[in-house]
């Protein structure tokens, strides 16, 4: 399965096709890449990534270079989905992960800690009912065109002779 055959990106991505998608995921001891293994253990399958690196701008440089598709928290991508560069489609079924406030017992009642469990417990369940929540496969939008592909590659050899 190829993401680019999808004229406008309106997809739903199923769990089941990711594997067959060139992956750039983080490092092996990341929390998103613990995060992703585990799903793809859960559903059966087969984790190949074609790139692993740190850092969640440099995995979303390097999708916008056309080198792969991402699988990341959406919540990080607003700033590239906000220029155009990105594109963002959700997986399904979702890849979920619960993110916990601990503190230690003796100060749970202190008052910063009640404030920010209030807080807290308050915007929770509004952030959490966003469509834009959750797992998603992040991908270049729109596809460059083989033609224009190779006139920017030779653009770019010609500018680096005159460097």
């Amino acid at each position: 399965m190829d993401l680019k055959e999808h004229r406008h990106f309106r997809v739903i991505v199923q769990f089941a096709d990711l594997a067959k998608l060139p992956i750039i995921t983080p490092c092996q001891r990341h929390g998103i890449r613990r995060l992703v293994d585990s799903a793809f253990e859960r559903h059966h399958q087969k984790l190949k990534p074609v790139l692993e690196v740190n850092g969640a701008s440099t995995i979303f440089a390097m999708v916008h270079a056309g080198l792969g598709y991402a699988l990341m928290p959406s919540s990080g991508t607003q700033p590239w989905v906000d220029r155009g560069d990105l594109k963002v489609l959700p997986i399904r079924p979702a890849i979920r992960r619960t993110i916990s406030l601990i503190v230690r017992s003796e100060l749970l009642n202190e008052r910063p800690v009640a404030a920010l469990r209030s807080l807290v417990t308050s915007v929770a369940p509004r952030f959490a009912s966003k469509r834009s929540v959750g797992s998603a496969a992040i991908c270049k939008e729109p596809p460059m065109p083989e033609r224009h592909r190779k006139a920017t590659d030779m653009a770019l050899e010609s500018r680096q002779g005159h460097l």
